[in-house]
């Protein structure tokens, strides 16, 4: 019953009733662990939203969309999704997010140098714009990614400004 009302609303073209029944269903689907098919549902739900329209919930639905889409390895779905949350989204912590996400899918693709760009930016991003103990986690991926790429002085920098920025923050230990 519930496909065929999914189906009925898609082909009256009554776009603003389908996405929350598909959003619904991919919501249930997740549930049960069914990622591919949460992806397909998440998928059909983007593609009749118009950008600008509940942008939030939009954003909301592209990182679930990312999220089923790295859990059946659909890869560049994954990077589709952040990549467009990182043009759309106004929140520096959502875009700070998308960013290293976005290095994480570089770095398993042996995108090495966009990796870091990703991850140069979003330390700069959580400097500028969020908590220190949020900059102190950036810094310290990007350290990570230094030393992992044997640029040792470098990663000590990062290092260095990963403890500045942890000694700033109200959540020492």
């Amino acid at each position: 019953a519930a496909k065929r009302h999914r189906v009925s609303l898609l082909a009256a073209r009554e776009f603003d009733a389908a996405r929350p029944v598909l959003i619904r269903a991919a919501e249930k689907a997740c549930l049960q662990r069914r990622f591919r098919h949460a992806l397909g549902f998440l998928r059909q739900a983007l593609d009749i939203w118009s950008a600008d329209l509940e942008s939030g919930s939009r954003l909301r639905t592209l990182e679930e969309m990312a999220r089923c889409a790295m859990n059946c390895r659909e890869h560049s779905i994954a990077r589709l999704a952040w990549g467009e949350i990182c043009e759309m989204t106004p929140d520096t912590k959502r875009l700070v997010e998308a960013h290293r996400r976005l290095a994480e899918l570089d770095l398993n693709a042996g995108c090495f140098d966009e990796a870091g760009r990703h991850l140069e930016t979003a330390v700069e991003l959580a400097e500028e714009r969020l908590t220190a103990y949020e900059a102190a986690g950036c810094w310290l991926a990007y350290a990570d990614y230094l030393a992992n790429r044997l640029l040792v002085r470098k990663a000590r920098e990062a290092v260095a400004s990963a403890c500045r920025q942890a000694e700033k923050s109200e959540n020492l230990p």
